[in-house]
């Protein structure tokens, strides 16, 4: 969405984050792991129609609604336990054949009046659902599954303005932080209810961090990069090779295995060591601390030979070495985060596509702990009283700038 402006990708990213919020959060705001594919003994059933469900549940609109999801009598979806008997009717997985724009085409009919037809056969649909068996509920938190929800909810809310969004990631990272570490401030790996434990891995040391990075340019809390670099500082002295370079999956605190691991690859999820590496150059932006960017560049020399053969394989460290070697710069803001003027300036800037930039807001009267965390705020000052943005490459700053107008011009240009 913020590459396009398509609103269908910013919808997608809407309720995928609203299906979060609903199914997958825990009263104190923590992120459950997921859900079963079974209810009722058989795979898949809370989520797939018949054409008599549909036809009966929407009745003049059921016509429309089959045709723009697929909906057909002999379906689209076989349960390979529970095989369709002769003359049973078959079940549909809903998916996309003709979006609103295209069925209104095809019934030379408004858009708007079709749009809301299927809006209204999904909320139909959905409400149907709820009187379901719902599959069961894997309600352990994961510290790393965490840290990725944290940084999709803090990023997404700072692109698509929804401060719901940023509120959640807010209570996540607040439930984390304060129910998964040991007496000694250990990140622990998982919590279920009360009960946290296992030593944490590199991967929720690295994901956590970096969403500790996405929390902080998009609230401005001086507290998240502060516990951003906490945590980086953890991973180096628990997980590093400072031999070889890179970072081993498991902590040097805890009874090694066989052999301590390191993989250059991802899977289900990214690469820990990518993430390590993307993690050390964003808060070396921030910092300026040159030891943080020499770890990250170790390490992406370290796994050189697995990106040139494997590039599909290695996208994490592929995305940690473009942050490397495209610098997008600084940008500064000055100015009070309570103001309107100040937060249209913001505005701007966080839904601009800039993903290599360290993104800091320095208050109108100075915050000398966020002065310590981000040392290039320093004499980021308003301008005539006014709120100023400061676009910078290698601390070197373009003329300050107060109106938004000229913000943007200055944004697409930089």
């Amino acid at each position: 969405f913020q590459v396009t402006g398509d609103a269908f990708f910013a919808t997608i990213a809407r309720e995928t984050l609203d299906a979060v919020l609903r199914d997958f959060t825990e009263s104190d705001g923590a992120f459950r792991s997921g859900t079963d594919a079974d209810s009722e003994g058989r795979e898949g059933v809370y989520f797939v129609w018949t054409r008599t469900e549909i036809d009966r549940l929407l009745g003049n609109d059921a016509a429309i609604f089959r045709r723009a999801f697929g909906v057909t009598e002999e379906g689209n979806f076989e349960d390979p336990h529970h095989p369709r008997r002769s003359g049973e009717e078959g079940m549909n997985v809903l998916h996309v054949v003709y979006d609103a724009n295209e069925i209104a085409r095809q019934d030379g009919t408004p858009l708007d009046e079709t749009a809301a037809r299927l809006a209204h056969g999904r909320r139909v649909l959905f409400e149907a659902r709820m009187k379901r068996v719902a599959p069961g509920l894997d309600d352990k938190i994961v510290a790393s599954w965490n840290g990725l929800m944290i940084g999709a909810f803090a990023y997404a809310g700072r692109v698509l303005g929804e401060i719901r969004y940023i509120e959640a990631a807010s209570r996540a990272a607040d439930s984390l932080l304060r129910t998964m570490r040991d007496s000694n401030g250990r990140l622990l790996r998982t919590r279920r209810g009360e009960r946290s434990k296992i030593p944490a891995f590199l991967e929720d040391h690295a994901f956590v961090a970096d969403a500790l990075v996405d929390l902080y340019e998009a609230t401005f809390d001086g507290r998240r990069l502060a516990a951003a670099r906490e945590l980086v500082d953890a991973m180096n002295r628990l997980f590093e090779d400072v031999k070889e370079g890179g970072w081993f999956h498991t902590g040097s605190d805890v009874d090694p295995f066989l052999t301590r691991g390191k993989t250059p690859t991802d899977s289900s999820v990214p690469s820990p060591n990518a993430v390590a590496a993307r993690v050390c150059l964003r808060l070396a932006r921030f910092s300026g601390d040159a030891a943080l960017r020499a770890r990250a560049e170790r390490a992406l020399l370290l796994f050189r030979g697995a990106m040139e053969r494997s590039p599909g394989a290695t996208l994490g460290l592929l995305v940690a070495l473009d942050l490397l070697l495209h610098e997008d710069g600084e940008i500064a803001i000055a100015g009070d985060p309570a103001n309107p003027a100040t937060r249209e300036l913001v505005g701007v800037v966080q839904r601009a596509y800039r993903p290599g930039a360290a993104l800091a807001l320095r208050p109108a009267n100075g915050d000398a702990a966020i002065e310590r965390l981000v040392p290039w705020l320093s004499g980021k000052t308003l301008v005539g009283g006014r709120e100023a943005v400061y676009l910078c490459r290698n601390q070197a700053c373009d003329a300050p700038i107060t109106n938004r107008e000229e913000l943007e011009h200055a944004l697409a240009r930089h």
